[in-house]
């Protein structure tokens, strides 16, 4: 040992000292007041630990440094706390195009929520027609890839589909509103739409080329998309 480490210590560095070459193998920890950080009190080698998180709301804050973390309680992709629907179902239900048919991950979250919430979110969000009416808006979805909630008869509803279609974009009907018909995107009333008997739709190829349609309210062209209409009983 130098001269200089026993007057002064050691200068100790990641558990060796600088000076003398002296080593030690266990640290001496202490807590740095207000900060979830502790210290060796021989080397003053520093480690996080672990956070003390307490809940205000849908605020997780850390009782000791202050620091937030995540802040809502997620379950089933919903805040059980303020009702906020977490990242992934926003960006899908913000999405200008999703592909419901192939695409599993879409599958599972829109299985997960029941129609009311489907509904809910369809209406809040985005809409392409600047005309709408904020409770009217509404985006190119995966809302009609549910023909039915739990209570319909799949089979029946599926034969209901495919004999109703719009005559303004050949989109057919939601058959779970099928009896109360009204279009969020183009304004369509339950005359405007006509019944095919015992025949195929044939619908357009949504993916392979463009196709516009027009707003019935103000007159506005826009891109016809996959799933681009949502029907609402009166």
């Amino acid at each position: 040992m130098r001269f200089l480490c026993k007057i002064a210590g050691h200068a100790w560095r990641s558990g060796y000292c600088r000076r003398c070459g002296a080593t030690h193998k266990e640290h001496q920890w202490e807590q740095i007041p207000g900060k979830c950080v502790e210290k060796c009190t021989i080397c003053g080698k520093e480690s996080n630990i672990a956070h003390t998180w307490e809940r205000i709301g849908c605020v997780s804050k850390c009782a000791v440094c202050g620091a937030e973390g995540e802040p809502h309680l997620w379950v089933n992709h919903q805040c059980s706390i303020c009702g906020t629907y977490d990242k992934a179902v926003q960006d899908l239900f913000n999405a200008s195009y999703v592909n419901t048919i192939s695409d599993k991950k879409i599958q599972k979250i829109l299985n997960s929520l029941n129609q009311e919430t489907l509904t809910e979110l369809a209406i809040k969000a985005k809409c392409a027609y600047a005309c709408h009416a904020a409770k009217d808006r509404v985006v190119d979805t995966a809302l009609l890839a549910r023909i039915a909630d739990e209570s319909d008869n799949e089979y029946i509803v599926r034969e209901l589909r495919k004999k109703f279609i719009c005559p303004h974009c050949g989109a057919t009907i939601d058959a779970a509103t099928l009896a109360l018909c009204k279009c969020h995107a183009c304004g369509n009333e339950v005359h405007d739409f006509y019944k095919v008997e015992d025949t195929e739709i044939d619908m357009p190829d949504f993916t392979c080329g463009t196709r516009y349609e027009k707003c019935k309210r103000c007159g506005k062209e826009t891109e016809h998309k996959e799933f681009s209409h949502y029907w609402e009983g009166h």
